[in-house]
């Protein structure tokens, strides 16, 4: 009888820090998976590759791909390097093997860890080490919050390489341009004159949108007014903390700002907006970003079933 040859679908996938930091590169662990095949007599038919990718979840396009050709039955087998190449999540990773994988009779094989579904022992080691790989992603999360919770505290901005208007983001910190923080105090004191900022939008583009090589818009010039960085303090989750930058805005000044936006806010709202409460959105004004504390702004997009509104932190551009 002839021996039939196992039909693999190998998986790699390494995110940006992995890769710099350890070498854990696409390249070497397809070698090693080709490598293993080779001595199995085992038929690698495809490699389904996620380069930069985190494993925190299974939103992956290689990662999509392989489940589907999964339950088309293009392979019986599923290699990889590692067991947390496939998932770092201990719920995605018995997801993909009892509901995926066991589904459809595809047996499941890790390379270092020695095992494969399709023996009892696999079976029972699969659950453990899933476990161990949910711990370890857990532990990075919380690396990664200590570290920028001791950057915050350190004064450093959370703006990271996006200095906010005034500012050049320089050797890991942030220092004034003379010339662009004098518009950031135009900014301000016209606002506080009585210019709306519709006005003060028109007047800066009309003077060749200076400081800037795209014109001005109503956002940019809202933004600036509500940025509390220009005071001196650096902001994280909520929290505020002393920074290492030299203020453009005195905090009377910002206060004041802030007081004013308000007051107009309601004002336009109880003559434009027909509806009982106070800003044009339920929302407005209310939402913030869970990593960076902005204000959260709606934007739209365009669908074939008509516009469809969400919310996106400023800073995410």
């Amino acid at each position: 009888m002839e021996k039939q040859i196992k039909q693999v679908a190998g998986y790699v996938r390494v995110s940006t820090m992995e890769q710099a930091e350890s070498g854990y590169s696409i390249d070497e662990q397809v070698e090693k998976l080709t490598a293993y095949c080779k001595a199995r007599d085992w038929n690698l038919t495809k490699v389904y590759k996620d380069p930069g990718f985190s494993g925190s979840n299974i939103n992956r396009p290689g990662m999509e791909k392989l489940v589907s050709d999964a339950k088309s039955g293009y392979f019986d087998t599923v290699l990889v390097y590692k067991l947390d190449r496939l998932s770092r999540s201990q719920k995605d990773t018995l997801y993909l093997i009892e509901d995926i994988f066991n589904k459809y009779n595809v047996a499941f094989v890790s390379l270092s860890e020695n095992f494969d579904t399709s023996t009892a022992f696999g079976k029972a080691m699969i659950g453990i080490l899933s476990v161990f790989a949910q711990l370890e992603r857990e532990q990075i999360r919380e690396r990664m919050t200590m570290g920028k919770v001791g950057r915050a505290k350190s004064g450093k901005s959370m703006n990271w390489v996006n200095a906010p208007f005034g500012y050049d983001y320089r050797n890991d910190q942030m220092f004034v341009d003379d010339f662009k923080a004098s518009i950031v105090k135009r900014i301000y004191n016209d606002y506080l004159a009585g210019i709306s900022i519709t006005k003060l939008r028109d007047a800066l583009n009309e003077e060749g949108h200076i400081g800037k090589n795209v014109k001005w818009s109503y956002r940019t010039i809202r933004q600036i007014l509500d940025n509390e960085t220009y005071t001196g303090i650096t902001k994280f989750r909520g929290k505020k903390y002393p920074g290492t930058h030299q203020a453009i805005i005195n905090k009377e000044t910002f206060e004041k700002v802030q007081q004013e936006l308000s007051r107009r806010q309601i004002y336009y709202a109880k003559i434009n907006n027909p509806r009982p409460f106070r800003a044009k959105y339920m929302l407005s004004g209310l939402l913030q970003c869970g990593y960076c504390t902005a204000n959260l702004r709606i934007e739209q997009s365009h669908t074939k079933h008509g516009p469809h509104y969400f919310y996106v932190c400023y800073s995410k551009q």
